[in-house]
């Protein structure tokens, strides 16, 4: 159709009806704003769990027809009406940002960890497409066939997870459970069967169970996989091998532990890892160790880091091989020190500390082009950053420093045996947006940085939705202060959908877990602030001593200081909120708070009466009955000093139980927990609610039977949501 210019009328009144169809409200505070579209509508939980889960996988590259490099992702989804999720692949071409759909596998059926094999046609992935556990698949580019891998094989029982594929495309790894006495998959397989048929377990040593799964007496072995193209379809070449054959030692480490702990050598003949060995002190201890094994000799791996009582993590390979990077703890038993770089010359095995002043932990480590610098992930200043680290001198420069930036991937050629690139793949959230692609451009020299965003993979919804900004706030607050350059410790605070400074708004103090924890600027699929601000509130989040990103001084602050400092840090971060921002109404607030968040839920209750309400998710009552509880010894005896039975008085120190009597009779608790939380023993959340009962205060228990530590369920997830919003709006919201 012919394109014919608009008359001077004819724009006047398309203008008119624009601005007539669209109102914007922007409220003000301190610098601050956000801007709400009269046709949008708040979030609720609901969108929250409408929205697709992206996953970012390793982002390898080839040279497709297009001669473009291409990311792989992953989409999860939940379907509401059969309470069925499903996880499909997708790619987005890097250069146009084109995204292409490779699997949409049928609802309750997922397909993870994709990875491009070197032909760069072909993708293999993991799925459980036909029941059962995860197994290795492949397809063209765009779905048009997709085949289990042939000759594959893997006994019915045994899962498999981490999948990593060599730069020179000859073999993959992966990781699934064995019996380390057994010879091979299939005595495992039998032992597990029988397994099966009992309902009883015997141990002679910890750990009986973690996190939420009671122990199996299998430990997480990589096994290498060698594939070959045939003409035009991969196959496998020979059964997997068991590349730890013999060690009783879990890579990578449970529960939390992924591909991160392995790393292939450029030209693939080296595989390190990290590990934890089975011993009669595992549970009290947090030695992580680095091996490392020869691809063409099947012999025990050499263990690089024997010397060394903390934890080491993270291996990668330096681009030219020479060199093995690796992240080490100083403090045995901690995981919560401050995590460094080692260099490791693989010749000659010396090791050298880089950036050793720096007062960071690092996530990741990974490398520009030419390897003169590192380019790391860390958490500084309560935002997770990218910086570069100079190899010749030291430099350190920041490169990537807003909203929150994670799961930072080199792209590599793999049709040029793995060659790195200058251009990085990360996810990148905001506390106003869940994961998208995005790729980060660096000079020769990591100075300056092109970013572009790739995805967008939840717009059509986030069009429809009210979000607001958080900002951050400073507040002066006891020693030890923060590494910040003397801003003083440091508060988050979302003005709600509606916000107007005349009136007065309720209060939501959430308080993190950890305590080795921060608030961040990210998104989160469990605790997530924009859905309290949603429903009206103010939302305050403190980062008190013991938070991380601020240095390890403030960091350790709350080590044998729980209820001390801590607190003291939490309640000043309110009362300068309450003092320095309008609207806030200092007699209508409520507290919500997991884990340490939850202890601190219990504690402060027995400490003021200041809150309306209290929400208490998986929270520690009893800090004597804890330290004989739950799973990791280690995690109770750095932070309280000692063992229970050597150092009775500091566990109680700081224990709500004590004080429990002190609870306000007119305070209103919520009380949460779950029968799969290890970490937290159910009994804590019980012993809560049922003092609270006995005293004839005001409360209720919450109690998910198939959750753990977290509410991972989306329909857990909402009732979770309604309980704890529906508990606020009744005592915190009223005026009266």
């Amino acid at each position: 159709a012919a394109h014919r210019k608009m008359s001077t009328t004819t724009q006047f009144f398309a203008l008119l009806a624009f601005f007539l169809a669209v109102f914007v409200s922007v409220s003000h505070q301190n610098d601050s704003f956000s801007m709400q579209v009269k046709n949008a509508r708040s979030f609720n939980v609901r969108d929250l769990h409408s929205l697709k889960r992206l996953g970012l996988s390793d982002a390898a590259v080839a040279r497709t027809e297009g001669n473009n490099p291409i990311a792989l992702f992953t989409l999860s989804e939940w379907n509401s009406e059969t309470n069925k999720k499903r996880t499909s692949i997708s790619f987005v071409n890097l250069t146009t940002s084109q995204v292409s759909t490779v699997t949409t596998p049928s609802w309750g059926e997922s397909d993870v960890s994709p990875k491009l094999l070197a032909d760069g046609k072909t993708i293999l992935f993991l799925s459980t497409r036909g029941g059962g556990e995860l197994r290795p698949f492949i397809s063209d580019l765009y779905g048009r066939r997709i085949v289990p891998l042939p000759g594959f094989s893997l006994p019915d029982n045994m899962g498999m997870d981490n999948l990593v594929v060599a730069p020179n495309g000859k073999y993959f790894l992966f990781t699934t459970g064995v019996i380390v006495d057994c010879k091979d998959v299939q005595c495992t397989s039998d032992r597990l069967k029988v397994q099966s048929t009992q309902d009883f377990k015997v141990f002679d040593q910890m750990y009986i169970r973690h996190w939420s799964t009671w122990s199996d007496h299998t430990v997480q072995h990589i096994f290498i996989q060698p594939i070959n193209l045939n003409n035009t379809m991969w196959t496998t070449v020979d059964a997997p091998r068991d590349i730890m054959a013999g060690l009783n030692a879990d890579s990578p480490v449970k529960p939390f532990g992924g591909v991160e702990a392995i790393a292939i050598s450029p030209d693939s003949t080296l595989i390190a890892f990290n590990a934890e060995q089975h011993r009669h002190d595992t549970s009290w201890r947090t030695d992580w160790d680095i091996y490392v094994t020869d691809v063409s000799k099947p012999t025990t791996p050499q263990l690089l880091t024997g010397d060394r009582t903390a934890r080491t993590q993270s291996p990668a390979f330096s681009p030219d091989g020479k060199y093995l990077y690796f992240g080490a703890m100083d403090v045995a038993q901690s995981e919560s020190d401050r995590v460094h770089i080692v260099r490791r010359d693989v010749s000659t095995g010396t090791e050298t500390t880089v950036a050793e002043d720096w007062d960071r932990s690092v996530d990741a480590i990974l490398f520009d082009k030419n390897g003169k610098y590192l380019i790391v992930e860390a958490a500084d200043d309560a935002t997770a950053k990218v910086f570069s680290i100079s190899l010749q001198d030291g430099t350190i420069k920041e490169l990537i420093s807003e909203d929150a930036n994670h799961g930072l991937m080199t792209i590599r050629d793999l049709s040029n045996g793995g060659a790195y690139d200058n251009t990085f793949v990360y996810a990148r959230t905001s506390i106003k947006a869940p994961a998208d692609v995005w790729t980060a451009t660096f000079d020769s020299d990591a100075v300056s940085v092109e970013l572009k965003q790739q995805t967008k993979a939840n717009k059509d919804l986030m069009d429809q939705l009210t979000m607001v900004d958080a900002q951050k706030f400073y507040f002066p607050c006891s020693d030890p202060q923060p590494d910040n350059e003397g801003k003083g410790c440091q508060g988050w605070i979302m003005f709600p959908v509606g916000y107007k400074k005349d009136q007065s708004h309720p209060v939501a103090h959430l308080v993190h877990g950890g305590p080795e924890g921060m608030w961040d600027s990210s998104w989160s699929y469990r605790w997530n602030p924009q859905l309290w601000a949603s429903q009206g509130y103010v939302v305050v989040m403190v980062n008190p001593h013991g938070s991380t990103s601020f240095g390890q001084k403030f960091t350790n602050a709350v080590l044998r200081n729980w209820g001390g400092t801590p607190y003291e840090t939490l309640q000043k971060g309110l009362d300068y909120a309450l003092a320095n921002f309008e609207g806030l109404d200092k007699n209508r607030i409520g507290y919500a708070g997991a884990s340490y968040g939850g202890f601190m839920a219990a504690y402060s209750a027995t400490k003021t009466d200041r809150y309306k309400a209290i929400a208490m998710h998986d929270g520690v009552f009893d800090t004597m009955a804890m330290g004989y509880s739950t799973e990791e010894l280690f995690f109770n005896e750095a932070e309280f000093g000692s063992t229970f039975y050597d150092n009775p008085e500091g566990y109680d120190k700081w224990n709500p139980m004590k004080n429990i009597k002190n609870v306000a009779k007119n305070q209103n608790i919520l009380v949460i927990h779950s029968l799969l939380d290890f970490r937290i023993p159910l009994t804590q959340g019980l012993g809560m609610f049922q003092a609270l009962q006995r005293l004839g205060i005001n409360s209720r228990l919450l109690y998910f039977e198939s959750e753990n530590h977290w509410v991972l369920k989306q329909q857990n997830s909402i009732e979770w949501y309604d309980q704890v919003l529906g508990w606020f709006d009744k005592y915190v919201k009223p005026t009266q």
